[in-house]
């Protein structure tokens, strides 16, 4: 357990470099996500890790359980993490969350204490070497061909099944490489590949156009100046030479970033930190509701949409957010003060011991360090922007890195506690190794399952786009009586079951979702139509005003004003349409919008509600000035609250626009006569 840096490499020592490759280098075609099959790894290779320090232990007739703080206050962590279960409301996310966390517990502790540093730098240029060949080699394919498509679409995403994870990967290793490239006690070759492997990261990295990998990139190539110089002179030069880098970097690619800063910096419509924002408020808001432990580990996808602001829809932020696009706020939020205190603490000493060994190392250990450093600086940069250190491979990295940096390579005399085993033990040596193998079994009629359901989702919903509704109901049915089974497979079987008039059947895959996912986006809407439609009106409304406190779209306001309609309570459809038109001034979406300023002039008069009515109509006219179909349902609309100098306003407007469609020519035709005949 306590190898030497330079000896041949422990069995614990290729075991996580094997986790690692795997980890990175594992995907499955065809399927809905292709990455799912990166956790089972996960799980099998800290188990085997653990089955390798046990029968060590076994064989030797003693527990050693070395250890250092940070070792320590990663424990704790994991802890916390348990703890946060308390506030889960997805017991089963949480588990695995949970599950996870002390996979990378077991890969911290196995990086500080077992790895040899040539064979974890060798493992690195490696897989580097082959991410960015996979990444690349489409280049020099037969254009055409099946293989240049396939790897063609691999160009951005590599193994890593994203291209955000991808340039993850690439800031964590970059500095690793450029380390290896400038230590002079490699040899020619190994600075060579080291050289060409920081070049192609560079391309990659550019191309790939993940703008938080870029400050990512920034934060750690910044770093590694910092760290390789120890004169404050040359510090402040290489500060300037980094400069002037970025300068040709920007000049190399400025149509690429320009567009990049384009999508960030617009403060409304679709832009990024728009979209982003509702996410973050979201975990703030969940964060300050259980400032202590959290709302459970894992639980994000969960409880997201509970404290997220329902007006998400208007920048057009995903319904389902699994991370928080920010470490810090995913951590506070999952796991409270408490587990961002303990994350907070295993960076900070982990830091320290490797900033100490920097001062003290040798040329190669030192240039190694300082990679680590800088790669771990910018992951860490990266994750304020991204998902990057949630998911399965960059995670893994991360605490190996981190691992490595701060253990033996730094200091080789960790404190340790001794336990003496039963001599029966060292018989029984090879059990872990069994029941590692037991796990491997349990897996794989999972991760078949698992696999089907993928994949038969993915299907439906290329079927579903094509407008096969029948072929795409059975592909939904397919995924969804696999286990495990994303929610999708449920959501999107209720929908067509419910198309189907099969309300019974929709609404049992109704529960199946708010069973595990409470506050899961529409999902309610279809349960509202069904039960509506078996008679049951009270629990229509009640899904109708819970959906509302999750997402108040003009589309689910819609649903609402049908069903209110349909049960003859017109004071709350009248309130549903407000609301909607009202949603649709504010976010400047014609969705559902001339029908409901249809029926809210009509409705308006009967409940005598002209004025506000009249009200509405003149935001609603002043947002859509030129759209003529809204024009002429706006015209009716103020001729039934009797505001005729209005609806001659529209009509002059709609006539200016000239419109040719025969359909709407109609409609101004009618309009136009009924404008006359209240005038008169």
């Amino acid at each position: 357990m306590e190898t030497p840096r330079k000896s041949k490499p422990s069995l614990s020592s290729v075991a996580l470099l094997g986790a690692l490759f795997c980890c990175v280098l594992a995907f499955v075609p065809n399927d809905y996500d292709g990455t799912f099959i990166k956790s089972y790894l996960l799980y099998v290779f800290a188990a085997l890790l653990a089955a390798v320090f046990i029968s060590d232990w076994m064989k030797k007739g003693s527990v050693g359980l070395s250890y250092s703080t940070p070792s320590l206050a990663m424990l704790l962590f994991w802890v916390a993490g348990c703890i946060s279960l308390i506030a889960a409301s997805n017991i089963r996310l949480g588990l695995e969350g949970v599950l996870h966390l002390l996979c990378y517990v077991v890969i911290f502790h196995t990086a500080m204490v077992s790895v040899n540093s040539r064979a974890f730098i060798s493992g690195v240029l490696a897989l580097s070497a082959i991410t960015a060949a996979v990444a690349l080699l489409h280049f020099v394919l037969p254009g055409g061909s099946v293989l240049n498509q396939f790897f063609s679409q691999l160009s951005k995403g590599s193994t890593l099944g994203n291209p955000s994870y991808f340039a993850g990967l690439l800031v964590g290793v970059f500095p690793v490489l450029a380390g290896q490239a400038l230590d002079r006690s490699n040899t020619t070759l190994r600075r060579l590949i080291s050289a060409a492997l920081v070049i192609a990261s560079l391309y990659l990295l550019a191309s790939i156009g993940s703008r938080s990998a870029w400050i990512g990139f920034g934060a750690s190539i910044t770093a590694f100046g910092l760290f390789l110089l120890r004169s404050s002179k040359m510090r402040l030069a290489i500060v300037g030479l980094l400069a002037v880098a970025g300068m040709v970097f920007i000049l190399l690619f400025q149509a690429e970033i320009i567009q990049k800063i384009e999508n960030i910096s617009a403060l409304s419509g679709e832009s990024t930190i728009a979209r982003r924002m509702y996410i973050y408020e979201g975990a703030w808001r969940a964060f300050a509701a259980s400032p202590v432990i959290g709302n459970g580990i894992g639980n994000f996808v969960v409880f997201l949409p509970k404290f997220r602001p329902p007006e998400y829809w208007m920048v057009k932020s995903e319904d389902i957010a699994p991370h928080a696009h920010n470490l810090v706020l995913e951590i506070l939020s999952e796991t409270g003060i408490v587990g961002l205190l303990l994350f907070s603490a295993v960076v900070v000493l982990s830091f320290m011991r490797i900033l100490k060994g920097i001062k003290s190392a040798n040329e190669g250990d030192r240039g190694l360090l300082i990679g680590l450093a800088a790669g771990l600086t910018g992951l860490l940069a990266d994750s304020l922007f991204s998902m990057n250190l949630s998911t399965v491979p960059v995670a893994m990295m991360f605490w190996i890195f981190l691992g490595v940096g701060a253990g033996r390579l730094v200091d080789p005399n960790f404190k340790s506690v001794t336990f003496t085993l039963p001599a029966v033990a060292s018989k029984m040596r090879f059990a872990p190794f069994v029941l590692v193998t037991a796990l491997v079994g349990l897996m794989i009629p999972r991760i078949v399952g698992q696999h089907i359901s993928g994949r038969e989702l993915l299907a439906g919903l290329y079927l579903r786009y094509e407008g096969k509704k029948s072929e795409a109901a059975q592909t939904f049915f397919l995924s969804a009586e696999q286990h495990p089974h994303p929610p999708e497979a449920d959501f999107y079987l209720a929908g067509a079951l419910a198309d189907r008039e099969e309300y019974t059947t929709a609404l049992k895959h109704v529960d199946e979702v708010l069973k595990e996912y409470p506050y899961y986006p529409k999902i309610r809407m279809i349960g509202a139509l069904s039960q509506f439609s078996l008679g049951d009106t009270t629990a229509a409304l009640r899904s109708v005003h819970e959906e509302l406190a999750i997402e108040n779209s003009p589309q689910v306001c819609s649903f609402a004003v049908e069903i209110s309609r349909l049960a003859g309570r017109k004071s709350d459809e009248y309130r549903f349409l407000t609301l909607q038109l009202r949603k649709n001034g504010e976010s400047g979406t014609k969705d559902h919008a001339a029908d409901a300023i249809d029926r809210i002039g009509t409705l308006s008069v009967e409940l005598h509600k002209q004025d506000s009515c009249g009200m509405l109509l003149d935001t609603l006219l002043s947002k859509f000035p030129t759209d003529a179909y809204i024009l002429v349902s706006l015209g009716r609309a103020y001729v039934d609250v009797n505001e005729v100098e209005k609806a001659r306003q529209c009509l002059y407007s709609v006539r200016k626009i000239g419109v040719t469609d025969e359909q709407t020519r109609a409609q101004i035709t009618s309009l136009e006569a009924r404008i006359d005949s209240v005038g008169r």
